[in-house]
């Protein structure tokens, strides 16, 4: 598996991901997507999400 480690590790992008955290938790899946990649869920929680309880 190709995995962007200089992306992932890189100050830019965990500050694109720190603005996503805020004061109050959130039920909301908002997986990631490094180097402009399609984000990508594990299947299970991925099909949980196409059914609508996730």
């Amino acid at each position: 598996m190709d995995v962007p480690l200089e992306t992932l590790l890189s100050r830019a992008y965990a500050d694109e991901r720190r603005r996503l955290v805020g004061g109050e938790a959130s039920g909301e899946l908002r997986p990631g997507s490094p180097a402009g990649r399609e984000p990508r869920l594990p299947r299970p929680v991925a099909r949980r999400r196409r059914r609508g309880s996730g």
